[in-house]
């Protein structure tokens, strides 16, 4: 069956699952279904009808013959043979079942049959047999036979940290262990489990939690004035890199660097937290990267926005007005190659968002106003600002870049790829908007979009969703075979296909699961009257939801309601797939 959730009405967390419903524009369609198999088994935990039998032991050999006169009496008779051992009767069939003890016949588990072989030595594979596997949320049966339909999006845990002043949660990141990283920065006191860390002006942190959300260690980022860090990325040796901008002097762990105005900086950090090196890239006037990736290769993308000159370590770049950057580093931070992405004068662009694929070709997005060239020629916007995606091959040779927009603002929020090279890449807009279908309108203040594009660029499908008042989807994730998480936070009423989400006053969590197809999964809305929202959203490797944002008044993702102290409280949780 399908599972609802309810609970208190302040506090509801509202749940849809399976269904869509929504304003949708297609170039290409293409049914699209889940499977699962088990191998051939290779034991059995609870056999059917199997038996064995004994040898028999051997006869006595026959007495010596009496010996004739004068003759020699005869040999001793032989020993009679052995009988044979048989683990089954030969060519015989009987149940079979190689799934946990107690799940056989429960859900979708079933068992299968065996034919013992024709030397009765042991059994073929178990055929027909049904065995749990990961629930499938976008089917209402029970894929994991546990006894109940799929636990889709229920909380797993939730936690809230934070003081009377403000904290806040940027960036989130899993490795492939489970274990979740969160980087944001923060006013006053913040406790992560390790003992208060104390604020005088803005610092930023990073925090690395277990599976069960424990936390394992984090980092205070304190100096003479702000420290941001706005993004982070595990690699695949379990290395965590952070990302933002800092003012004054501040120290990652390799020494103190000191910024002129505000300068970007990348840190690298062990599995256990220690320091593996920190850059800093800035010049005399503004600098901050918003987003980093991290390669097959444990090479490292970041993108941002900088003004004056600044060498990232490929020549000198100089900025008129605020430009854009895109950035390559080896995993020792060496710089690989960047680029810069020039602005009219006027506009106040950014990079919002960079993504890498599984062959190493690198996409930034973001948005733009008058015109602006990644390689490809100018992109002109079409009267305000207008999102732009740019695709970079490995060695930073340029592939493809488009604009999307129309006379009103429109902007981009979240982005990633699946394995295959499909990108995915989500928004806020007003007015009309066309990604490459039919023209999405949006139905009043500001509502959300999201998008597939295949490899080259091409569009497949995109969708809208909100009502006349404000929803901004604030982040994306995105698996290896294409399924999505999104968050936004949002007033009103907004629907991702599995029915109405309305939030209980001012703006409120929401988070849903699509397929690939855009088709939804399931969706859900957490909190009260007051103001929360999410920032950023990922994957683990068990496909389970991670969440950061922060929060004024309370919510309940489902583990017990979570009430901010003052001003705004950091938030993390993880929710089942």
């Amino acid at each position: 069956m399908l599972r609802s959730l309810a609970f208190a009405p302040a506090l509801a967390l509202g749940f849809h699952a399976a269904g869509c419903s929504d304003d949708t524009s297609s170039t290409s369609s293409s049914a699209s279904s889940t499977s699962s198999s088990s191998g051939d088994a290779s034991s059995s935990s609870s056999g059917g009808g199997s038996s064995s039998s004994t040898g028999g032991a051997g006869g006595m050999g026959g007495m010596a013959g009496t010996g004739g006169t004068g003759g020699m009496g005869g040999m001793a008779g032989g020993g009679g043979s052995g009988g044979s051992s048989l683990i089954c009767e030969p060519n015989t069939t009987s149940a079979c079942y190689t799934g946990p003890a107690g799940t056989q016949g429960v859900g979708l588990c079933v068992e299968g049959t065996w034919t013992c072989n024709a030397q009765g030595t042991g059994y073929g594979p178990c055929t027909g047999e049904v065995v749990p596997v990961a629930e499938n949320c976008a089917t209402p049966t029970d894929e994991n036979c546990n006894g109940s339909g799929p636990d889709c999006g229920a909380a797993v845990w939730s936690k809230r940290f934070g003081d009377l002043d403000g904290q806040y949660g940027k960036s989130v990141a899993a490795d492939a262990m489970g274990n979740v990283y969160v980087s944001g920065h923060f006013y006053g006191v913040l406790d992560l489990g390790a003992g208060p860390m104390t604020a005088t002006s803005l610092d930023g942190f990073l925090a690395k939690f277990d599976p069960a959300g424990n936390l394992l260690w984090s980092k205070h980022f304190s100096g003479t004035s702000s420290q941001k860090a706005l993004a982070v990325a595990v690699d695949g040796m379990g290395n965590v890199v952070v990302a933002g901008n800092f003012l004054g002097s501040v120290d990652f762990g390799g020494g103190p660097l000191t910024a002129m105005d505000a300068d970007a900086f990348v840190a690298k950090y062990d599995a256990s937290g220690n320091h593996v090196w920190s850059k800093q890239f800035g010049g005399a006037d503004v600098q901050s990267i918003n987003t980093v990736a991290i390669d097959s290769m444990n090479d490292i993308l970041v993108g941002g926005s900088f003004a004056g000159t600044v060498d990232f370590g490929g020549g000198t770049m100089t900025s008129t007005n605020v430009d854009l950057f895109g950035m390559k580093l080896d995993d020792n931070g060496n710089h690989v190659w960047s680029k810069h992405f020039d602005q009219q004068i006027g506009s106040q662009p950014a990079l919002t968002n960079v993504a890498v694929d599984s062959a190493g070709n690198v996409a930034f997005t973001g948005y733009f106003f008058n015109t602006v060239d990644f390689g490809g020629g100018p992109l002109t916007s079409a009267g305000s600002y207008d999102v732009f995606v740019g695709k970079f091959g490995p060695n930073g040779q340029h592939l493809w870049s488009k604009r999307f927009g129309d006379t009103s603002d429109e902007s981009p929020t979240g982005f990633g790829f699946d394995g295959t090279g499909n990108l995915f890449i989500a928004g806020g807009f007003k007015g009309p908007l066309n990604l490459g279908g039919s023209t999405l309108m949006s139905a009043g203040d500001n509502d959300c979009w999201i998008a597939k594009l295949d490899s080259a660029g091409n569009h497949q499908w995109s969708k809208r969703f909100g009502d006349a008042q404000k929803q901004y989807i604030t982040g994306i994730a995105v698996t290896s075979t294409g399924d999505l998480a999104l968050t936004v936070t949002f007033g009103g009423s907004i629907d991702f296909g599995g029915g109405p989400l309305t939030s209980a006053g001012n703006l409120d969590i929401a988070i849903a699961r699509m397929d690939g197809a855009g088709n939804h999964v399931w969706s859900l809305r957490a909190g009260d009257g007051v103001s929360q929202s999410s920032e950023a959203i990922a994957f683990d490797p068990a496909g389970h939801v991670l969440l950061t944002g922060e929060l004024v008044g309370s919510v309940d993702f489902g583990t017990g309601v979570l009430t901010s102290a003052g001003s705004a409280d950091l938030i993390v949780a993880k929710l089942a797939p």
